[in-house]
């Protein structure tokens, strides 16, 4: 509740041994359906939002598993569980469009394709929770994990 918590939780949060599990629906079958996507990260332009896969950036290891497929309205699609190794600003969503498969409802990590499936399966907001986040509480040391469950809106199928 001020700026010196803020900051010792921030901290806690990006220390290495604090774990971040994300669910993602996406466009597409991810093929094969578990593995590490490691390209590291940059800006697109200086001072602008969006993020590209870049071999000048900065590192970024997001880790995937597949938790199921299915053929939605015609629209193959897939749920993920995602464990960041790293944090870069727009990570995930970055990671997933570079390998093809953009978070589902992501208006700014979008394609052609990714915008007509969330359109046509009335997919409005990014279809990417934070389902875990497991780390040290800065001021007791405990250690501990936070669960949210996933919202029954986006992720209903």
């Amino acid at each position: 509740k001020n700026s010196y918590m803020k900051a010792r939780t921030s901290a806690a949060l990006a220390a290495a041994d604090a774990e971040k599990e994300y669910l993602a629906f996406v466009c597409g079958w991810i093929r094969p359906p578990g593995g590490t996507l490691d390209m590291p990260i940059k800006r697109l332009n200086e001072g602008d939002m969006l993020r590209v896969a870049a071999p000048d950036g900065q590192r970024a290891v997001t880790h995937y598993e597949t938790i199921g497929t299915a053929l939605l309205k015609g629209h193959p699609v897939s749920l993920l569980r995602l464990r960041l190794e790293t944090g870069r600003t727009h990570q995930i969503r970055v990671h997933l469009r570079a390998a093809g498969h953009p978070v589902l409802g992501d208006t700014l990590y979008c394609t052609p394709e990714s915008r007509r499936v969330s359109e046509s399966l009335g997919i409005a907001s990014q279809a990417l929770h934070a389902r875990r986040l497991t780390f040290t509480e800065p001021v007791s040391g405990a250690r501990l994990t936070i669960l949210a469950p996933a919202p029954k809106g986006i992720f209903k199928y």
